[in-house]
């Protein structure tokens, strides 16, 4: 028997390895056999009297590796959330049309989503983060008669209650259409 922790793990993967088959036949095999008893335990384990303390131990275990990996966890943390809210972020562009309601404006780096009631200030005030505000928003489904994609010049030209420019060109040139012809 060996002492040593890598080559004990070397030796268990080698056998692994050329026993593939017949240990996930066996262990198959075993949870077929005892499906109801293994089922019964994992619930017993997950709702028991038993199953805070199990919870508390792993997030004890956590709050530990967190405090002697403080670097790895903080960049574990960020990349989660970037990962999450670039997620969040196509998922709004693909539902309300990756371009300017008012302009037609593509680039996704202009794109920002617009309250069309004029309710932006109070909405944000209900979050303390931006996340947590297209979080609410994506559970609510995206409602298109709430929120509208606009490339930032819109939406900042409309935010106290103005005309966006493009409109008032496009009126302009219809006004002049009509009248010049």
């Amino acid at each position: 028997m060996t002492r040593n922790p890598v080559l004990k793990a070397a030796t268990t993967k080698r056998y692994y390895d050329a026993h593939k088959e017949e240990i996930r036949a066996r262990s198959a095999r075993r949870y077929k056999e005892n499906r109801d008893v293994i089922l019964a335990s994992m619930r017993r384990r997950r709702s028991g009297p038993e199953a805070g303390q199990v919870r508390e131990a792993q997030r004890e275990r956590s709050r530990k590796w967190r405090h002697l990996n403080v670097d790895r966890a903080r960049t574990a943390a960020s990349l989660s959330a970037t990962r999450r809210r670039h997620h969040i972020r196509e998922e709004m562009l693909a539902v309300f049309g990756s371009c300017c309601a008012c302009c037609g404006e593509a680039r996704s780096a202009f794109l920002t989503l617009d309250h069309i009631h004029r309710n932006g200030t109070k909405h944000r005030a209900l979050f303390t983060h931006h996340d947590q505000m297209m979080r609410s928003i994506q559970r609510e489904g995206w409602p298109k008669d709430k929120y509208r994609l606009l490339c930032m010049s819109c939406n900042f030209a409309t935010r106290f209650g103005e005309t966006c420019p493009h409109v008032e060109t496009q009126v302009n040139e219809m006004l002049a259409g009509v009248f010049c012809s």
